[in-house]
Formats: C-alpha cells, sequence, structure tokens
C-alpha cells in the first residue's frame, strides 16, 4: 500500500482490519506533514490534528513500513514514538539506469533540439508544487542573466508553472527555458552522469548522499547567493564536474539500479513469508 492518494491508506487499512489482512505501508511522502510545509495546513488545526491520528493508526497498523530516505525514517520513528525500529526499512526508488545513460555534450539530442550545445546549463526537472522552491531559482537566473554562458532549463509542470512563465516574460529571461514534463526524479538525474545542486535541509537523503558520496553541492533554503556561488564554481570548474558526473552513474549502478532496489524489496517479503512459515517470493516478473 502506498500513501498516494493520501485517503488511500485508510481505506486499505480499515478492509485489512475487517478481513484480518496484513499489509505493508509505503510512504512516499508524509502527512500532514507534508500538507504544513507546502502552507496548505496549518499545524495543530482540527483537520491537522484528524489526519495526524488517522496515519498513526496505518502506522501501527502496518506489518512493515518502508520509506524513501534516512531523513523520512526518523520521522516515521518518532511519529511510532520509536517503538518500530525494526519495522521501518529504507529502500529508495530506483533510476531508470538500463534506459537513461550518459551520452557526449555534442550527441545529447535535447541539447540539439534547444541549441544550448554551448551552454553550462543548469536544470530543474520534476515538480513545481507548492513546497517546491522555485522562486529562488528564477532568482538566480536574474542574477545571472547577463552571463551569457550559464543557461536555466526547467522541465516539468504544477501550479507555479504558470508563475514561471509570467516571470520568464515579465523579466525578459532570455537565459531560460521551459519544457513540458520528462523523465526526472534525482536518481535519473545522477544515472545521467551529471553532479546535482541540491536546495534544501542538510539532513535530507538527498543531502546526505550528495555529501557522503561527493556529487554535488548543497545549499542552505531560499539562499539564492549560495546557489548562484554554486553554480559558478560548478560552470569554472569542468573536471571536477566530470569527476562527480563519473561518481553518481556508479553510484546509481551500485545502489539505485532496478535489479538492486527490487533484490531489496524481495529481501523483505520473503523474510516476510518465513515469518509466516510461508512460500519464499519469486518476483523475476518485476
Amino acid at each position: 500500500m502506498v500513501t498516494n492518494p493520501p485517503l488511500l491508506p485508510f481505506v486499505i487499512w480499515l478492509v485489512c482490519k475487517l478481513r484480518g489482512a496484513k499489509f505493508v505501508l509505503r510512504i512516499d511522502d508524509v502527512y500532514p506533514d507534508m500538507l504544513n510545509v507546502a502552507g496548505m495546513l496549518k499545524t495543530g488545526s482540527f483537520t491537522y490534528r484528524v489526519f495526524e491520528k488517522l496515519n498513526s493508526w496505518v502506522y501501527r497498523g502496518a506489518e512493515q513500513i518502508v520509506v524513501l530516505g534516512r531523513d523520512m525514517r526518523s520521522l516515521v520513528l518518532k511519529k511510532l514514538g520509536n517503538q518500530g525500529h525494526d519495522r521501518v526499512h529504507v529502500i529508495p526508488n530506483w533510476a531508470e539506469s538500463d534506459s537513461i545513460s550518459p551520452c557526449r555534450r555534442e550527441d545529447n539530442p535535447l541539447l540539439q533540439e534547444l541549441r544550448l550545445e554551448d551552454k553550462f546549463v543548469v536544470q530543474y526537472a520534476g515538480n513545481m508544487g507548492y513546497s517546491h522552491d522555485i522562486e529562488s531559482l528564477v532568482e538566480a537566473a536574474k542574477i545571472l542573466s547577463e552571463n551569457p554562458r550559464i543557461h536555466f532549463l526547467f522541465i516539468g509542470s504544477g501550479v507555479k508553472r504558470e508563475w514561471l512563465e509570467e516571470q520568464i516574460k515579465t523579466y525578459r529571461l532570455t537565459n531560460v527555458t521551459l519544457l513540458d514534463r520528462r523523465p526526472s526524479r534525482a536518481y535519473n538525474i545522477m544515472a545521467t552522469g551529471k553532479p546535482i545542486i541540491a536546495m534544501g535541509d542538510e539532513t535530507s537523503e538527498l543531502a546526505l548522499v550528495i555529501q557522503e558520496k561527493k556529487i554535488g553541492w548543497i545549499v542552505p533554503p531560499g539562499e539564492v547567493s549560495v546557489f548562484v556561488n554554486a553554480v559558478l564554481e560548478a560552470e569554472s570548474n569542468p573536471e571536477r564536474l566530470r569527476a562527480m558526473g563519473r561518481c553518481a552513474r556508479l553510484l546509481v549502478e551500485k545502489e539505485y539500479s532496478r535489479e538492486h532496489v527490487v533484490g531489496l524489496y524481495k529481501s523483505l517479503f520473503n523474510r516476510m513469508k518465513n515469518w509466516d512459515g510461508g512460500q519464499k517470493l519469486d518476483l523475476k516478473s518485476w
């Protein structure tokens, strides 16, 4: 069972409770916390407290819980009162490393299509939702608009896309290109052999990976000047950039490939089957 859409877990939890069935919960987004960060729900409000209580029942009713990172595991354990250390497992999303791979700049069809072969491209690919700091990236683009070498590429959609379109027109940001949604996610970016500049909490899973594996830069939320400096540093150090990219690709092949991640699920499910005295699962079809 997954947490999106957010009401789905409550329905499945109730059905499992009525039928005496067990379930594994995979948490993609922690609710209602995410709604609070997005400014859609106030902490301590009646709706927030109800949502929090329902989620607590679901978490405690799950046989096992899968989260996407160490930061999320800490948050879930806190909600469980640190009573679920043996039930909460970190299994990341996988990268499409079989279909996505590094290529030379001169062979990159997207750069050719957009005529950006001679530019240093700063790409944002993904959702443009309430919790995503698109505003800081636009401010960075404004600051760097006089640098003819650097170009910003936004790929995706969401509630802030219309605002982004207006900003591009209002400030005549010729150093910004906006495209519709295409494959994204940090692991897919790493699969292309590119480093990452992450703007967010330094304790987040992505930030931890970047720091531990030395595959990019971490920028505190909203620190536009720090972000600009990171872009300039990346642009002026091509050898370091390539080294980070090679490390990112090797990391994906080792820890974020489809085969490796599915193997982690197989291991978890087979342990559960063994606990129940059942047969091992064959997930080759995955």
